[in-house]
This record gives structure tokens, C-alpha cells and sequence, in this order.
């Protein structure tokens, strides 16, 4: 189950049933499936005034359905994700980032993972995007990937060596992309290609490609040796 509710009037409970479950559970199937989600205010411990929106995901786990749930605000993009029991009770938590997409990654030592894509943080002229592969091991929630999808920041161009003497502005962007297969996948491939642009100019090129090998032991992927 996936669904995002922007601030406002929070359920005490919501039915949760899993993404990759059969469409055609039945009425009572769901009703022992209710759990409780506390307010989001409640988990934080805190009134954040500028938050935004608040996401839900329910993936299938090897001991049980752990239901996660994302909150994120404004001014500046910021966030945190927690696993929570049916009934409410947090089992972790960790900061991450402004959640902007969620998606089921790749099986891990026979765990589901989940895919977050989102803002970790911005200043003037920073535009960045970055995604995290999340797994909840029955204690913490554990990053085991971490990558830029999309980075870019703009400045004056005559702040960078070599460029002509201008009052115009240069960007600089990087975008990357990935591939693993849906079932234990031990390696991530990432391919991506730079843009230098300025009002004078545009240059692009291919970045190395890069390849990220699973660790057990440190459970994480790391450059491949």
C-alpha cells in the first residue's frame, strides 16, 4: 500500500495492505489488516508549521508487514521516516530528506527494500536530488545505497577559471542513472553525463561509469574493487 496525504486532517487509522498483495482481498482480509498511524505532529513531538505532506508505504517483509511512513516539510526541504508497528508503536526512525517518490527496490538478504527519492538539502544557486535504497532490518533503518540523481548549481561564470570574463551566470548538472533487477540483485550499474553551460557555451559529457557491489558484512553497497 502506497499513498501520500498533504498536511491536513490525519486518520488515526488507515487500512494498509500491501502493494504487492492480491487485488482481490477480501472485506474481512482488510479488516484484520487495520492499523493504527499516529499524527504525524505526535511522532515528531514537535509543531512543524511549514509541514507539507506526509507518505504511507506498506511493503512485504520476511517477519511480518512493516508499515513505513515519510514526513517531510518546507523551508528548508527536510524530513524523517519511521517504521511503525500496527499499533502504532515506533520501531525506527532516521532523518533523511524531503521526500519526493517512493518505490520497492531491489530484495536484499531475502528483505524487501524501498526506494526514496528526495531533496537532501539546498542553498542558493543548489538544485539536489539524490536517492536512498532503505531497509528496515528489525532494529534500525539502514541506508544501504546512497547516490545524486540530479545535481545542478548555478553561479556567476566568471567565478570558474577559464571561463570568459562575463556578468552572466554558468550552470553545472549531473544526472545519473541506475539499473538492478527485481529479485537479490548484489550489483547496481550507474551510467550518467554532465552539462557545463554558460551563456557562451554548452559542454557535455559522458561521466565514468560506475559500478556499486553489496557487502554483507558492512550491510551496504560500495564501489565494486
Amino acid at each position: 500500500m502506497t499513498c501520500s496525504r498533504y498536511f491536513g486532517p490525519i486518520l488515526a487509522c488507515c487500512v494498509a495492505v500491501s502493494a504487492r498483495g492480491d487485488a482481490s482481498t477480501n472485506a474481512s482480509d482488510i479488516e484484520e489488516k487495520r492499523c493504527v498511524y499516529p499524527s504525524p505532529i505526535l511522532l515528531l513531538g514537535r509543531n512543524i508549521g511549514t509541514l507539507e505532506k506526509v507518505d504511507y508505504l506498506n511493503p512485504e517483509a520476511k517477519d511480518g508487514e512493516a508499515r513505513w511512513i515519510f514526513i517531510s516539510w518546507d523551508g528548508p526541504p527536510d524530513g524523517v521516516v519511521y517504521v511503525l508497528s500496527c499499533n502504532g508503536h515506533v520501531l525506527a526512525e532516521r532523518r533523511l530528506g524531503y521526500l519526493e517518490r517512493l518505490e520497492f527496490g531491489p530484495y536484499v538478504l531475502n528483505r524487501a527494500t524501498i526506494e526514496a527519492w528526495y531533496i537532501p538539502g539546498s542553498g542558493t544557486g543548489i538544485n539536489d536530488h539524490s536517492i536512498a535504497i532503505l531497509m528496515f532490518d528489525g532494529k534500525s533503518i539502514r541506508i544501504l545505497w546512497d547516490h545524486p540523481v540530479d545535481d545542478s548549481a548555478t553561479e556567476p561564470a566568471d567565478m570558474f577559471r577559464g571561463e570568459p570574463q562575463s556578468n552572466g551566470m554558468r550552470t553545472d548538472e549531473q544526472t545519473y542513472h541506475w539499473e538492478y533487477g527485481d529479485r537479490e540483485e548484489k550489483v547496481i550499474k550507474v551510467t550518467g553525463r554532465e552539462t557545463r553551460a554558460t551563456e557562451n557555451r554548452t559542454i557535455r559529457r559522458i561521466l565514468p561509469p560506475e559500478k556499486y557491489c553489496f557487502r554483507a558484512a558492512e550491510m551496504k553497497y560500495a564501489r565494486c574493487k
